[in-house]
């Protein structure tokens, strides 16, 4: 199950990384449509080759942050606070090369002066993509957290239930001592379950809890003359608890 579950989030990237494979070729043809228009402008060859390293330096650096969020989490992807930061650290570093450029086109600043500020740039911009990638992942252990917290929660709250029903059993005659011990049975079992950061887990622990109420309250109806199959009922306890136990925990 987990082997299938890994594989269609593997499709589902694969998908994802496909469909920015598509506008990174496209800007490459455009450069290459451009390449030899620029030679039309009569640089020099020094200014010529620093227009193209940046150029290609700057494609590359934009682009790589735009594959990497394809292995990131849909969810994650939405969030507006990372997408404005990498954003804003594309847009601010294209700006500030566009600038370096002219600079160097119009030899205003000694090359070496525009390539340790090009260098700063660069660095910048690596330190915010790498937060914004840290933060993403961050992000994803807050979930898991609250499930198991929920889980422990749900535990603490069947166990005291559960004590109210073994409390409501000493109501029932010796007639039912084989119920009255399934359900203490019941009770031992729920408070050694250990909490489970799975949603398949949650779901069969508000099942348990649903039937111990719904225990608790045939209980009441048997003690006021009525007549109720305890025993299903107490049946269908222990089935929700044996299928809680058999999940995998981690």
């Amino acid at each position: 199950m987990k082997f299938l579950k890994m594989t269609g989030a593997f499709k589902m990237n694969e998908k994802s990384i496909f469909g920015r494979i598509i506008p990174f070729l496209a800007g490459i043809a455009v450069l290459l449509v451009l390449f030899p228009y620029s030679k039309k402008l009569n640089l020099d060859a020094e200014v010529f080759k620093f227009l193209w390293i940046l150029v290609i330096e700057i494609y590359l650096l934009v682009f790589i942050p735009i594959f990497i969020t394809a292995f990131i989490p849909k969810d994650l992807r939405k969030e507006r606070f990372l997408g404005i930061i990498l954003f804003t650290s594309e847009l601010i570093l294209v700006s500030a090369s566009v600038i370096v450029i002219l600079l160097r086109i119009f030899n205003t600043l000694d090359e070496r002066i525009l390539y340790g500020i090009e260098s700063f740039l660069i660095f910048i911009y690596i330190v915010n993509v790498c937060f914004i990638f840290l933060s993403t992942k961050h992000s994803q252990k807050p979930k898991n957290i609250s499930v198991k917290t929920d889980s422990l929660s749900w535990i603490n709250n069947a166990q005291a239930q559960l004590e109210n029903l073994v409390k409501k059993t000493e109501q029932l005659d010796s007639s039912y001592s084989e119920i009255k011990d399934k359900i203490l049975k019941c009770y031992n079992d729920t408070v050694n379950l250990t909490p489970v950061n799975n949603a398949t887990a949650l779901k069969f622990e508000h099942q348990i809890l649903d039937s111990v109420i719904d225990l608790i309250s045939a209980i009441d109806q048997i003690m006021a003359g009525n007549q109720v199959n305890l025993k299903s009922k107490t049946q269908t306890l222990e089935n929700h608890i044996r299928q809680r136990q058999n999940l995998t925990l981690y």
